[in-house]
Order: C-alpha cells, then structure tokens, then sequence
C-alpha cells in the first residue's frame, strides 16, 4: 500500500512540477551550484571556527563565566530555527527565503565582529546562528529543486564534503587567525564569502514559486523553538552552573517536556502546521529523523571533540591538533563525495547510511581503546573509518528524505534531518562535555598517583583552567601535564564507548527505511549522462524536478 500511494504522489507531483521553463544548461547549474557551496562552506564554518578563540574573548571582552554562551546561543538559535526556515521556504519559495538567511547571517557576523561587550557578542551569535539553520537546510532544499533525481546523490555528496570539511577545519582556521590578526577576524574573514554566495544566488537562481493563499504557523514555531531551547539548556549547562538534582534543572525539564507535547498537540490542529503530522505517518521518514539524530553523536564527536582530545589529552597546539584532523577530514570528503557517484550511478539509497552506520560504530569501539594511551598517529586508521562513515551517512540521508515525501513538503523534510541531526549533535555535545569532566575528576587523583604527583602541587582551579584553557596546561611539570593528558584520555574512552551503542541504535533505525531507489542516469555513446523520468518505485520525491534558468 505505501509503495502503490507512493507511486500515485510521484505522478501527481510531476504533473503539478510541469513548467515551460527552459531547462537548465551544465554551465548555469554549475554557477549556481558554487554559490550554494560557498553557503554551505561558510555557514558550517561559523559554528567552530570561534571555540579556539574564546580564552582570548574572554581576556578582550571580560566575563569568563559567560563565554560558553557564545557557543550555546549560536546552536540555540542554529538548531531550533531550522524547522521554521524549511517550512517558511515550503510557502513562500526557497530563493528569497535563502537570501533573507544570508542576509540574517551576514548582519550577526558582522556585529560580531564590532562587539563591545560579552553580551553583544553573545546576542549577535546567536543571530548569525539563526542565519546559519537557514542557510545549511535551504542550500540542501535548492538542490533538491534544482538537479534532478538522477544526479541529486553526486551534488548532496559535495555539499555533505563542504559541510564536514569545514566544520572540522574550523579550529585550525581560527587558531591562525587568533595567532595572527586577533579573533575579530574569525567574523570578518566570513564576510567575502556570504556577499559572494548572496551576489551569485540573486543573480544566477531562479525557482519558478508556486503562489498560493496559506498561513504561517507562528505558534507552532514559538512552542517549538521555546521547548527546544529549554531542552538545549538543560543539556549545555546541566552539572556544570547547576546541578541536575537542582530546582533549576527541574524547571528547565518540566518546561521543555510541556512546551514539546504543547507543540505535538498543537501541530495536529494547526491549519499550515511547521511539521505536518502526516510525515510522520511514513515509519521510512520517521526512522530517517532517528537515524539523523543518533548520527549526530558520532559525527559530532569526532568534529568537537577529537581536535580537544588532541590539545588536552596529547599536549599539541591549536594548529597542530587541526593538522591531526586531516586525515578525517580527507576520509569525509571522500565518503560523500564517493557515495553521491555511487547512488547517481546504481539508484541505491538505504545500502549507504547502512554501511556508514556500521563503520562508524568500529570506529567508536576502536578509538574507546586506543585513546587511552596510543600516539596521535596510531588513531588516523579509526579516524578514517569514522570519516568515511559520516561522509556515507550525513547527506544521504538527506536525499532518502526527499525521495520518500511529497513534493510540496520538500523543504520542511530537508530541514528535518537537518534539525534532528543538529539536535543529536547539539545534545551529545553537551552530554559528552558533562561525561568527560565527571570522568576526568574521578581519574584524576589515579593520575597523579602513577606519575607520582601529590595531590597538594595540583595548582588552584587546576582541573577546571585546563579544562577550559589547553595553553595553561603547557605550562605545568611534565609530570602534572602527563597526569592530566591522562586523566582527559579515560574521559575521552568514556564518550566514546557511549556513541557506540548510539550509533548501533541509528544502524537499526536505517535498517527500519524503506529501500528507496532513485532514477538512474543512462550512460550514452559519447559519454554523457541522459535523464530518465522517474520510475514507478523511485518515490514520490523522485519525479520530474522543477526547472530553473538562469536570470538575464
């Protein structure tokens, strides 16, 4: 029944997709295609190249206590919004609605890098992230509009390589810029690349917009994006301001928990809802949300916490530690790049998040053991692993999405694995963070033990400076600075022996889609691709894509 109802949207859809719009020509699409990447590359940049700054904010701008939110208000605004911008862009088009996030994004980083106070920076990050939850789920969402089914893996590959690569390179990029010309430019040297990608967006992408007479579900955003702040806050600063035992922790609990069946409930009767229920009525679109989610913890593991593994746990630099992440990074960009060929030339969706799942879950086991005590250069294997994993699982999950709802909810299905990927990561994060400092004061007094360090040499607020700060920990006698590589490393384990099982619960959620084939790509004699219209089995999100050209 769900493939024959799939197969009746897919023929409605491309009849309501028909359009005397002139195709697009290779070299348009290609133009195009650069001004999404460039979206894409620098909003994924936003979130990390920051974090190797913050002990210098904070010595420039006061408010050591506050820092973390600089952080914490960017994923708020970054994750919680996303749903919003998807289904905003479902209504009213997606090029304008990409346009305001460039223009959102680029007005937060560039009052970010004029801020006179912690509390400016703070409030103009979390605009910028804001900008950033439109910017990664629409240029997705434009993909989906622009390139056929045929050749949708091999460009979602590229942009799951932009995504991923930036991301990781974000602390080495900012560490320089730190070392260099100050943390001011952490912001300012974002701004070139949002103005191009707006100049070459406007002029280049044209999306016939289909106009009709809806309404905006305002309270289903508020209700949302309040209960997942709640949530994100609890999680962030859980065990760390507060305790969770405590009244504020209960009441942040209780808020979110309210706020979100507020939100389930009121999606039900809503007239345009953010989240229209009947996605969920799919169990494929359902366990591509689950498999998003857990996903994020792996993925976000090895992009935040690998490169602070590398500071506080093996005693390198900012830089130097950004120079041990390229193996990973390279192993990523491969993945994505190598499973988008794949699906444009087999069709085959489910067979990649699968493979993904499973490398990362060896990935998890082996860095559990090996970070205890092995040299940086012994982990490249896993980190590899866990590259390619990521790179086959991230995006493609992403396209499963669009081939299996209908064409009028393309938009909101991109911005769902979006949201439910950065929500995983986001809460992880923060889960990870509390773990590794709970892990890390409870070996610590062992550490000091086997390296014969009494525990009175231990400077004041010792374990939290080093912490926070990995340039003090440089400072200390070799034998105190091994006592806390030590110690961070068994904190280190300890993440890692928890994305495990997560990652095997996202292996069962993929195993739970349907298996999804796209239209294939014929070879012709002379080389070059020719496309197919959409198969009956190809799903709903399959059939003839809209058309653009380029503007005169």
């Amino acid at each position: 029944m769900e493939h024959r109802d799939d197969r009746e949207r897919a023929g409605a859809d491309a009849a309501a997709d028909a359009d005397t719009t002139p195709p697009i020509t290779d070299a348009q699409r290609r133009t195009v295609f650069a001004g999404l990447l460039t979206a894409m590359f620098v909003a994924a940049l936003a979130s990390t190249v920051i974090t190797t700054g913050l002990p210098d904010i904070a010595g420039d701008l006061g408010g050591l206590d506050k820092v973390s939110w600089i952080v914490a208000g960017h994923l708020l605004t970054n994750c919680a919004t996303t749903p919003l911008w998807g289904k905003l862009s479902d209504l009213y088009g997606r090029k304008p609605l990409l346009l305001v996030a460039i223009g959102v994004f680029t007005a937060g980083t560039a009052l970010a890098g004029i801020a006179t106070g912690i509390w400016q920076l703070i409030g103009f990050r979390a605009l910028q992230g804001a900008g950033v939850g439109g910017m990664i789920t629409l240029c997705q969402a434009v993909i989906g509009d622009i390139i056929s089914p045929a050749e949708r893996g091999r460009y979602q590959g590229w942009i799951g390589a932009a995504f991923a690569s930036s991301t990781a390179l974000g602390p080495l990029f900012g560490g320089v810029l730190v070392d260099t010309v100050g943390w001011r430019w952490c912001f300012f040297s974002m701004l070139p690349f949002a103005v191009g990608a707006f100049a070459v967006i406007q002029r280049s992408l044209t999306i016939p917009v289909r106009r009709s007479r809806v309404s905006v579900d305002y309270l289903g955003a508020l209700l949302l994006v309040s209960g997942v702040s709640a949530l994100l806050l609890l999680m962030s600063f859980g065990g760390r301001r507060f305790a969770w035992t405590s009244a504020t922790s209960g009441g942040l609990a209780a808020t979110a928990l309210v706020l979100l069946a507020a939100t389930a409930l009121w999606e039900r009767r809503a007239a345009e809802p953010l989240w229209p229920p009947r996605l969920f009525h799919s169990r494929s679109f359902a366990a591509q949300c689950a498999a998003a989610f857990l996903m994020g913890t792996g993925m976000y593991v090895s992009m935040v916490y690998l490169p602070q593994f590398f500071q506080l746990g093996r005693g390198f630099t900012a830089t130097q530690a950004g120079l041990l992440m390229l193996p990973f990074i390279a192993a990523n960009f491969a993945g994505s790049t190598v499973s988008g060929r794949l699906i444009a030339r087999t069709g085959r969706v489910k067979l990649f998040p699968m493979i993904g799942m499973t490398l990362s879950a060896v990935s998890a086991a082996v860095m559990a053991w090996q970070v205890l005590d092995q040299p940086a250069y012994a982990l490249w294997p896993a980190m590899v692993v866990a590259g390619i994993g990521i790179g086959f699982t991230s995006q493609v999950l992403i396209l499963a999405a669009q081939a299996t709802v209908e064409k009028r909810d393309l938009g909101i299905a991109t911005s769902s694995i979006s949201f439910f990927r950065t929500l995983g990561g986001t809460i992880s994060t923060a889960a990870f963070g509390a773990i590794i400092t709970r892990r890390f004061t409870d070996t610590l007094p062992g550490t000091l033990a086997d390296h014969r360090v009494p525990a009175d040499q231990v400077p004041p607020g010792g374990a939290d400076s080093a912490l926070s700060d990995p340039e003090s920990l440089r400072h200390y006698a070799a034998p105190l600075r091994h006592a806390f590589e030590d110690a961070y490393a068994h904190g280190m384990s300890a993440i890692y022996l928890v994305v495990v099982p997560c990652v095997l619960l996202g292996l069962a959620a993929t195993a739970v889609m349907r298996d999804t084939r796209l239209p294939v790509k014929p070879r012709q004699a002379d080389g070059t691709g020719a496309g197919t219209e959409a198969g009956p089995g190809a799903g709903p999100g399959a059939g003839p894509d809209k058309e653009v050209r380029a503007a005169p």
